[in-house]
């Protein structure tokens, strides 16, 4: 296992956390504990910061978002116009601009969605006009679903795959499963290749002559019977 994959750092990610050291949220449940802090401690070089956490206004109770939303203003015209309104749905240019980007974002997915479908290894591992047996497509199927998910959710995904113990175990074994399917299993598979072809320099019965051929092909059937196992054990772990 001393392989190692490669997975680049999200970009999402380092671009949250720096935006959260330079203007960290203020640890607040409610509007008037942020509006009773001093300045220096909700505010950063004349930067309001907003709340970690505040009440979602439901049935007029204004105590909420909206509240907070309203007082920042007027506290701070010119910053609250642009952060608070500018860029909200409730400014109704900005709503317009954001509906019509998506619009044109979420037409340019389905296009190219449709030229290139999403989990491109599951969708070859059974052709359309190719017959499999079940017992085979439940083998390749499933290990092309694992491949897609490895390559897009993990490596160009967004999870912090660190961030709790449960995250860390479902990885760790992941990346087990992903060495013996991208690195481990093909080396057995050429060693098979191999052991047939000096099937032909031995002699004696059959299970002699192909015994190292069948270790090797035991060894692949259960490395993939531990790859499936984990797959359904776990496959409550396999969203993003």
């Amino acid at each position: 296992m001393g392989v190692k994959l490669k997975q680049e750092p999200s970009p999402f990610l380092f671009t949250m956390k720096t935006m959260n050291k330079i203007f960290p949220y203020v640890h607040v449940q409610t509007v008037d504990a942020y509006f009773e802090l001093p300045k220096d401690k909700r505010e950063k070089k004349g930067i309001y910061l907003k709340p970690i956490s505040l009440p979602i206004d439901l049935d007029d109770m204004n105590c909420g978002w909206s509240d907070w939303s309203k007082r920042v203003r007027k506290e701070y015209p010119v910053q609250g116009f642009i952060r608070e309104y500018l860029f909200d749905y409730d400014n109704p240019v900005y709503w317009g601009v954001v509906k019509t980007k998506d619009a044109i974002r979420h037409g340019y997915y389905n296009v190219k969605r449709f030229i290139k479908p999403c989990a491109p290894r599951f969708r070859k591992a059974w052709k359309r006009h190719q017959y499999i047996d079940i017992c085979d497509a439940i083998e390749y199927c499933n290990l092309a679903l694992l491949l897609d998910f490895w390559e897009e959710e993990v490596v160009d995904g967004h999870v912090d795959w660190q961030s709790d113990e449960k995250h860390i175990k479902f990885y760790d074994e992941l990346k087990a499963s992903m060495i013996w399917e991208k690195y481990d299993k093909p080396h057995t598979l050429s060693e098979i290749d191999k052991a047939y072809d000096d099937v032909s320099n031995r002699t004696g019965p059959f299970d002699v002559k192909y015994a190292e051929v069948n270790r090797l092909e035991e060894l692949v059937r259960d490395g993939d019977t531990k790859v499936l196992h984990f797959m359904i054990d776990n496959r409550a772990c396999f969203w993003t």
